[in-house]
């Protein structure tokens, strides 16, 4: 599943059996498209938390991806550096926090005619809060109990040679292992319909 591109087509050959998987074609030609072809995306994304009303820039990321030309099938390592949520509880009162998204295991999707879905599970760690300029402590193990589950397709315009964006939406679940700060994260934080949105760069070569 990880075997290197093949050297003597490059580039090309890759980008020649992405755009085949892409519309749905297979080669027959066991010299034509690598048994996996392993490219690197760039990501910037936002995810919107609707139950407190907040969007959080997801900063410069990594996807290590691996795509079987074949099946279309895709597993990928996704890893997204800490970010900063910063909002006003009721309009007035700011809070802020460090978060991490902890990828569990694999993302795993597929290419098909163009179209990408993928599924990843992640759990969200609080590593900071304040509330209104003061440290609000936490302890060192602040996360969603269980691990929340994304699913995104690409959205209009994507194009997997050049990349585009991956839409979705995720519950986010409660949280555990926060203290006394416990009650009210999982009064303000956790409910469904949140939306996320991965920017992706076009694919680079490991």
């Amino acid at each position: 599943m990880r075997e290197p591109l093949r050297r003597m087509t490059g580039v090309l050959a890759a980008a020649l059996a992405v755009a085949m998987v892409g519309a749905g074609v297979a080669s027959a030609d066991p010299q034509a498209p690598p048994t996996t072809i392993n490219v690197n995306f760039k990501i910037d994304g936002t995810t919107y938390l609707k139950k407190i009303d907040a969007t959080m820039t997801l900063g410069t990321g990594k996807l290590i991806s691996h795509l079987v030309p074949g099946t279309g099938e895709i597993t990928a390592d996704l890893q997204l550096p800490p970010a900063t949520l910063s909002y006003k509880q009721f309009g007035i009162l700011p809070v802020s926090s460090t978060v991490e998204l902890e990828s569990i295991g694999q993302t795993t999707g597929k290419l098909d005619k163009g179209v990408v879905t993928s599924h990843s599970t992640m759990r969200m760690h609080l590593k900071t809060m304040s509330v209104a300029g003061l440290p609000i402590p936490i302890g060192d193990n602040c996360a969603s109990a269980e691990p929340d589950t994304i699913d995104l397709v690409s959205g209009p315009g994507f194009n997997i040679l050049k990349g585009g964006d991956l839409l979705g939406t995720y519950s986010v679940g409660q949280f555990a292992n926060c203290g006394l700060a416990g009650l009210l994260i999982n009064a303000l934080v956790p409910g469904p319909d949140n939306t996320i949105k991965l920017t992706l760069s076009s694919p680079t070569r490991p």
